[in-house]
């Protein structure tokens, strides 16, 4: 019997939210993700680094409306469903998306499709971080590591 194939891990880093938002201490965990986008001033494809908060509450990921002045624009593929989706009471559209996640030990981020809610408007009060939800650990297989003293953690997922 060999040994279970190596995985790739990415490091999680705390995050607390703002102070006026938190009346108790507290702690996430965040990651930054490369995501696939268009240029569409230069009219070409490139990707850019956005913050990404470990949400496993989140039975789906969450990616919020993204409007650029210099002309970036995330690419998504809508993903048709029959009811209209909403988050936190706003309706939403499942989307896919391309994202490289950072690895340990590696210069080029890996690989994902990241399945995602899309708000039709905008979420008030909701930090800009892209939302990693449970799906996403399901799908990859992935497996997490907090800690919280120190506050530190890893996704690990398998290859």
């Amino acid at each position: 019997m060999s040994a279970p194939a190596p995985g790739s891990t990415t490091l999680l880093e705390p995050w607390e939210p703002h102070p006026e938002a938190r009346p108790f201490p507290t702690t996430g965990y965040r990651c930054p993700i490369r995501v696939f986008c268009r240029d569409t001033r230069r009219g070409a494809y490139t990707s850019r680094t956005f913050q990404a908060l470990f949400s496993p509450g989140d039975p789906y990921s969450v990616v919020l409306p993204f409007r650029n002045k210099q002309g970036i624009r995330i690419i998504t593929d809508p993903v048709v469903v029959s009811a209209t989706p909403s988050w936190y009471g706003v309706p939403c559209q499942f989307v896919r998306l391309r994202i490289g996640l950072s690895v340990v030990a590696s210069d080029s981020p890996r690989p994902f499709h990241l399945l995602a809610l899309l708000p039709l408007r905008e979420v008030e009060d909701v930090p800009p971080m892209i939302r990693l939800g449970a799906e996403f650990l399901h799908a990859n297989g992935a497996s997490v590591h907090l800690s919280t003293n120190p506050a530190q953690g890893q996704l690990v997922i398998p290859y």
